[in-house]
């Protein structure tokens, strides 16, 4: 594989905002880059260096919590990009990356990828909300991981899929004291109160659960 084509380009979701000649513009600012089964592309916990899209061949992605063995999150085929999160949303790496098959990745630098944000607001909007999605998922991924054992990347995948995601401001209430139970859920960010309301109509503040504790499913 010599070149990235601009077909291959518009068939990656943020990049299908830009006009062909645009397309061509980015196509020749990628590098492109050959991995063999077993490599790693990105390491959780580095500093990002660049925005990679998936060509050919697969990656799995992988995450390691202290203590834990290396747990494998879900697998990714060509169309994919990689390493979009923490140039959104800033960090470091939130996953590993290895290729699970040989594969090739066109790679754009950090400098020409805020170029493109800077210049595209559009594409820059479409890029926040798919690191937003990706970084939820590997909150969610590893906090089911420490819940159930054994869980394989298709049973992640399964769950994501049933998931329903709910944000909640400052003060807004979940679910309240005597209502019927028909959810469970798991603290994914942020922190929740917990309270209980006495006969005499008081409340009293018992505790509280949050991301990076033990994790709680609040079921009622």
């Amino acid at each position: 594989m010599s070149e990235v084509s601009t077909q291959q380009l518009r068939a990656t979701e943020p990049f299908a905002l830009l006009e062909d000649s645009e397309l061509t513009a980015i196509a020749a600012q990628l590098e492109l880059k050959t991995l063999a089964v077993g490599e790693t592309l990105v390491e959780q916990g580095e500093v990002p260096g660049a925005l990679y899209l998936l060509l050919d061949g697969h990656l799995s992605v992988s995450v390691r919590n202290e203590g834990d063995p290396e747990r494998t999150l879900s697998k990714l085929g060509p169309g994919n990009i990689v390493g979009e999160v923490a140039l959104v949303a800033g960090g470091r790496r939130s996953a590993t990356v290895r290729a699970s098959t040989d594969a090739h990745v066109a790679v754009l630098s950090t400098a020409a990828f805020s170029r493109l944000l800077d210049t595209h607001p559009a594409v820059a909007t479409k890029f926040a909300e798919l690191s937003s999605q990706r970084l939820r998922e590997v909150q969610l991924a590893t906090q089911m991981m420490e819940v159930f054992n054994g869980l394989t990347a298709h049973d992640l995948a399964e769950l994501e899929r049933a998931v329903e995601w709910v944000s909640l401001e400052a003060g807004q209430r979940l679910f309240e004291q005597g209502d019927p139970p028909d959810h469970a859920y798991i603290v994914v960010s942020g922190r929740l109160a917990i309270e209980t309301c006495g006969s005499d109509g008081s409340v009293q503040h018992i505790g509280e659960v949050g991301h990076g504790e033990n994790v709680v499913f609040l079921c009622y």
